[in-house]
């Protein structure tokens, strides 16, 4: 009876150790401002040239000029059409300065930053798929042209002295300056090239997977885009992209969007691009999934 006893509460303590949850990563430290509106403006006219957007090195992240739809874009990897919340996400703004703890890696960014919002602007949220509209990208009626398979997989190169990292929603991205214009290496686009011409922008990419370009014109768009191509593997793409183009930017690195004549396939420069290489956009309904704010102050607590 001892021994069944001590085999019990042994097993219990097993048990209560196995349930501990796993600490969640957070900044070590983190220092949040509001910015007004105008602010850009005023600092630009003043001759002064802030920082905007996100700077992550091995120490701290650097959020410039971040409106609350932005951070929790970037916090909980999602493009700013899933988000549905009150209309000041797109308003308030913020400069973020927060330090990483030791040993930390980028990867663990978005949860830091889930914690931070959820410590100094109260957020709470819940997921939900809903039926709406979506764009499925499929094979145009003329077939494909511009497009051919890739002679081999390509193997994103390691970042040289110069070089611009952006950390995306949908993996690195590292961007070189050229002569010509400039190259991006990342996982399922290859090499992209860049360069300039007289009507637009030319680019060719080696290695893209038809999945990685829905993910890519996501950014030009208000609404989920989903490969139903039925293509597989890989292919070198090149089209020519029309000037004041969207641009191949990745999914989730934008603002917050909203329905529009910008994201029109029929005037879309990017979603026309497409188009010229033997693909096409259709309007569908479909599931998507949702991430809705229940609860966030608009104004952080104290640093």
């Amino acid at each position: 009876m001892r021994y069944t006893a001590a085999c019990l509460i042994f097993m219990a303590a097993c048990a209560a150790l196995a349930q501990t949850p796993t600490p969640v990563p957070a900044f070590e430290v983190a220092t949040i401002k509001p910015v007004s509106t105008d602010y850009l403006n005023t600092a630009i006219q003043a001759g002064q040239m802030p920082h905007t957007g996100v700077t992550i090195d091995k120490t701290r992240i650097d959020m410039g000029y971040q409106t609350l739809a932005q951070l929790i874009v970037r916090a909980y990897e999602v493009a700013p059409f899933q988000i549905a919340g009150p209309d000041y996400l797109k308003t308030e703004r913020f400069d973020i300065l927060a330090k990483l703890p030791s040993g930390a890696t980028e990867d663990q960014v978005p949860q830091m930053l889930q914690a931070l919002l959820a410590e100094r602007f109260e957020l709470t949220v819940h997921k939900e798929t809903k039926e709406l509209p979506i764009y499925a990208l499929v094979i145009g009626k003329n077939g494909l042209k511009s497009m051919k398979p890739a002679t081999a997989e390509e193997q994103t190169p390691e970042p040289q002295e110069g070089d611009r990292i952006n950390n995306t929603p949908i993996g690195k991205m590292i961007m070189r300056q050229t002569k010509n214009g400039g190259v991006a290496f990342m996982p399922g686009i290859g090499v992209m090239n860049v360069s300039s011409g007289p009507n637009g922008e030319h680019i060719e990419m080696s290695n893209l997977t038809m999945s990685r370009l829905a993910q890519l014109l996501m950014s030009g768009s208000d609404r989920l885009i989903v490969d139903k191509t039925g293509l597989k593997g890989s292919y070198q793409v090149a089209f020519d992209e029309p000037m004041n183009s969207p641009g191949p930017q990745p999914a989730g690195g934008g603002e917050g969007s909203s329905a529009g004549s910008a994201s029109s396939p029929a005037l879309n420069p990017m979603f026309q691009a497409v188009e010229a290489i033997g693909l096409k956009l259709e309007s569908q309904k479909g599931p998507v999934e949702m991430l809705i704010v229940d609860h966030i102050e608009k104004t952080p607590t104290e640093n």
